[in-house]
């Protein structure tokens, strides 16, 4: 998986009413922004989950990605749980 992936989650009363989830880079922990590199010399980059609306995930997956993005940043919406925050798309 890597950034811009995309998941489904099903019927999951806990996450109602998002239907997937998105992989993207986090933007709650500056620190997790850039990748890690080890003493080994890998890189490490960190992805976090995006709850997303029906209509978002559809958008991601025809193509959208960039559109949902721009729209996430202009609404200010993060990998913060919130089931309550209204959909982008």
């Amino acid at each position: 998986f890597g950034a811009g992936h995309t998941l489904p989650c099903g019927v999951e009363p806990l996450l109602a009413p998002m239907t997937g989830i998105l992989l993207h880079q986090p933007v709650l922990v500056p620190e997790f922004q850039h990748p890690l590199s080890t003493k080994d010399g890998e890189s490490i980059t960190f992805l976090a989950p995006y709850l997303l609306h029906p209509g978002e995930l559809q958008l991601a997956r025809n193509g959208g990605l960039d559109q949902l993005l721009e729209r996430f940043r202009e609404a200010n919406v993060t990998e913060m749980y919130d089931v309550s925050r209204p959909p982008v798309a």
